[in-house]
């Protein structure tokens, strides 16, 4: 093992800026080396930030696997760069000749991914989307009645409290769309003469939930509401929509996530990160002014057509709203 120690570039960036706060200047070759650490540090350079606390995490983690125990420089870069596909590793390995199969290259890059929040590999598609670790919102371990599952295996609508209703028929079947996993669900209310509009929130506990139901087999009225349904619960959570736009990153070199949008191209995903920045938005209003966009419409078109075909890829029900 080496003396040398290593450091990532958002510690740099960190130390210049608290050097320029103390001394109230820089030098003309520190105020370089700063640029060169913000563009570093920043989404910029490979679709995610850089973050001290997951480069310590994943510096060590890389550091337990026996072929690069002696090559210190290997994992400081392997931490800094965070490939996530095993052409990257091969790429940052060459410099050292390290000899490596394939198993050995997927260990790397899945220690990668354990280590970077929001990172997937779904099928042969290596998909890179810095979302939040928080989906909709937490609650409760509860089941709703009428609904189980194995003690040691958990169902889909563990933990959900609350549905949307779709459609109320006038048999007094409900198909409607759970809160937090946004799954599709079929329920019957109690029998009282009342009925529900597509929107309205249902606390499950006073409803027996029959279970979940496919998109296919959604009423004809249930499938026109959807998108408004999806759209509503979005905008009445808006945290789960802003980390998608706060976080997505590039899916492959040539593509970003906001590309998976409707509408949304090459040109119009690079202006939204420029104008995304460093801080991001804290409201959907805010977020919708400056990109000019009615964000919660198109992720929530996107997320309709995944609830209609579950086996789009890459899928941000998956990613986003059941992480």
């Amino acid at each position: 093992m080496t003396d040398r120690e290593y450091t990532d570039y958002a510690s740099v960036r960190d130390a210049l800026l608290d050097a320029q706060d103390r001394r109230g200047f820089l030098s003309y070759e520190q105020k370089l080396a700063l640029q060169h650490a913000e563009w570093a540090a920043s989404d910029q350079r490979n679709g995610h930030k850089t973050d001290s606390k997951v480069y310590r995490a994943l510096f060590s983690d890389l550091q337990e696997i026996e072929k690069l125990a002696e090559h210190a420089d290997i994992c400081a870069k392997i931490a800094e760069m965070m490939p996530l596909s095993a052409e990257e590793v091969r790429s940052i390995l060459a410099s050292k000749r390290i000899p490596m199969d394939g198993g050995e290259v997927d260990n790397i890059v899945d220690t990668v991914r354990k280590q970077i929040l929001g990172f997937c590999y779904i099928g042969s598609i290596k998909t890179v989307l810095f979302l939040s670790q928080h989906h909709l919102r937490s609650s409760d371990s509860m089941q709703p009645r009428g609904h189980t599952s194995p003690a040691d295996e958990a169902g889909p609508l563990d933990g959900e409290t609350h549905a949307r209703v779709l459609d109320h028929q006038s048999s007094g079947l409900i198909q409607a769309i759970s809160e937090n996993g946004m799954h599709l669900i079929r329920m019957r209310a109690s029998v009282d003469g009342a009925s529900h509009a597509a929107g309205t929130l249902i606390e499950l506990e006073t409803v027996n939930v029959l279970g979940t139901i496919r998109h296919r087999d959604l009423s004809a009225f249930a499938q026109s509401c959807l998108h408004e349904v999806v759209k509503s619960i979005l905008s009445d959570n808006p945290e789960v929509c802003l980390s998608f736009y706060n976080r997505a990153g590039n899916l492959t070199l040539k593509m970003h996530a906001f590309q998976l949008l409707d509408g949304i191209g090459k040109s119009k995903a690079l202006s939204m990160v420029e104008i995304r920045g460093r801080v991001g938005w804290e409201t959907i209003a805010s977020l919708d002014e400056a990109c000019q966009i009615d964000a919660a419409d198109l992720l929530a078109n996107r997320l309709c057509q995944e609830i209609a075909d579950p086996h789009m890829t890459p899928n941000l029900l998956d990613l986003l709203i059941r992480a």
